[in-house]
């Protein structure tokens, strides 16, 4: 089973009384991916089960995955009451009221979908910095070539991005080997 992605668990829920679904997911990073998580796939939960849902999402990099967080809350209406910005750790408080049994998430924070630009560098962002960390390594050492010299703003403003840090990298200029 893919839990959220397929309807059977959501529905076996709502069939044993639940009242609201807490998803808590390790769902990687894609482009577009959120938007497909709460437009399509939580949206058609919500509505087949007429309850809210509570979506959990994982943040990190793992070797070649990046998770990007992007966890939110949808009320029973398919309305997002929450959202946690994406690659950001925290804690994310969701009140619930219930009335007449009925459960229903109190408005918190939207904070809003990114662009595809920063999506896709924040993905490079988290998965560069958790590859470096969680790998322990010492450092960096990010190599250009006598042409790429005019790209070391850049290469300078992903690593202090990814927070590794000035001591713990290093540009050197060569020539590739023919």
């Amino acid at each position: 089973m893919r839990g959220v992605w397929d309807p059977e668990p959501a529905a076996q829920a709502r069939a044993a009384g639940a009242q609201v679904l807490l998803v808590i997911n390790a769902s990687p990073y894609e482009v577009e991916k959120q938007s497909q998580r709460e437009q399509q796939i939580v949206r058609a939960r919500v509505a087949e089960t007429g309850i809210p849902l509570v979506f959990v999402n994982l943040i990190g990099g793992q070797d070649e995955l990046v998770f990007d967080g992007n966890s939110f809350v949808m009320s029973a209406a398919g309305e997002v009451t929450l959202r946690a910005p994406a690659f950001t750790e925290g804690m994310y408080v969701v009140d619930l009221a219930v009335n007449a049994g009925v459960v229903t998430p109190l408005p918190g924070d939207i904070v809003p979908l990114q662009s595809h630009e920063e999506s896709v560098y924040g993905a490079l962002v988290q998965g560069t910095r958790d590859y470096v960390d969680k790998h322990r390594f010492p450092g960096v050492i990010l190599g250009l070539r006598a042409a790429s010299i005019r790209r070391s703003p850049c290469a300078l403003r992903s690593m202090r991005s990814a927070r590794i840090g000035c001591k713990r990298w290093q540009c050197r200029r060569g020539t590739p080997p023919r």
